[in-house]
């Protein structure tokens, strides 16, 4: 097995990030990068060929939210702006 972590860009349309992770992939955290750009990053075997659709909720200090997050895991919490302050949660939920 070749075990890899690679970054993955969550590009969140309405507070949801749906990314292709290859099949068996464990998502380790979530940050920006260098870029300054929300990503996460996966423990990956990287001769994997199947992929699966993982979904991703991205939300707001204090935004309302629906009972999925309830049965979601929890992946990290991230500050994307300074100034005003932005914090966003972001979690795992079934697809």
């Amino acid at each position: 097995m070749s075990q890899v972590i690679y970054k993955y860009p969550l590009n969140a349309s309405d507070g949801l990030a749906t990314v292709k992770l290859p099949s068996g992939a464990i998502v380790l955290s979530t940050g920006m990068d260098g870029l300054q750009q929300l990503c996460l990053w996966a423990l990956v075997d990287k001769n994997e060929k199947t992929t699966k659709l993982r979904d991703f909720l991205v939300l707001v200090t204090g935004e309302p939210t629906s009972d999925s997050i309830l049965s979601g895991k929890f992946i990290g919490t991230v500050k994307i702006h300074e100034y005003p302050c932005l914090i966003v949660h972001v979690i795992q939920v079934e697809a």
